[in-house]
């Protein structure tokens, strides 16, 4: 359910996250999941409505949470229990599963 609270925000916002990567280092990044900020399957952001389809079940499974970086006009993921803040609000712990 948790889960889903944050793609909800992503699918409709761009949101700052941080998150503590496999290598143990902290990453920042301007995230999303809206097509008004994804304008193709490659990811390329103009800043111009999407006509793309995303599956973002086919990209999001289990605890792992894809978005887009909009710094890196990429798409990137990291798992959920290693969110740390979304909006400057502190999760380290809310999506933890320890």
């Amino acid at each position: 359910m948790k889960k889903d609270i944050l793609k909800a925000m992503l699918h409709f916002n761009v949101c700052m996250i941080e998150f503590k990567k496999d290598d143990g280092s902290i990453r920042e990044a301007q995230a999303t999941m809206s097509p008004a900020f994804i304008t193709s399957t490659t990811g390329r952001f103009t800043g111009k409505p999407s006509t793309a389809l995303i599956n973002e079940n086919k990209m999001d499974t289990g605890d792992t949470v894809t978005f887009f970086d909009i710094d890196l006009e990429e798409y990137r993921s990291f798992k959920i229990n290693r969110l740390i803040t979304i909006n400057n609000i502190d999760w380290k712990g809310v999506f933890s599963t320890t």
